[in-house]
């Protein structure tokens, strides 16, 4: 994520200080827990998006998907699945389109957030 073009604060005059205000008022929110995923479906305030994967296939066998990032992604989280199984990296590099994983368990239908 490009780094917002943020210009430097030599002053503060009364016109300027409500928003500044504001501004504080809204940084100590997202400091204090309010930083969000989303709602399962949508994101939020954190850079990533949501997958879901309604059958993973055989054990230990890839599954690819497309992520939607725009970016090579860095990790991901698993929210949610329905079987006693483990997502992880199945070593194939992923790209700005896709995600290749693997899944211990067998046709688990699997819930991830994709950073």
């Amino acid at each position: 994520m490009a780094r917002p073009d943020i210009p430097e604060l030599k002053s503060l005059d009364e016109e300027s200080l409500p928003n500044f205000n504001d501004l504080l008022h809204r940084l100590a929110l997202i400091f204090q827990g309010l930083i969000s995923f989303g709602d399962g479906t949508t994101e939020d305030n954190i850079d990533g998006r949501w997958a879901t994967v309604a059958d993973t296939g055989n054990a230990d066998t890839e599954f690819t998907f497309a992520h939607g990032l725009g970016r090579t992604p860095v990790g991901f989280f698993v929210m949610n699945i329905d079987k006693g199984g483990v997502v992880y990296d199945s070593g194939t590099s992923w790209d700005a389109t896709d995600i290749y994983l693997k899944c211990s368990a067998a046709n688990a239908a699997v819930t991830l957030f994709v950073i």
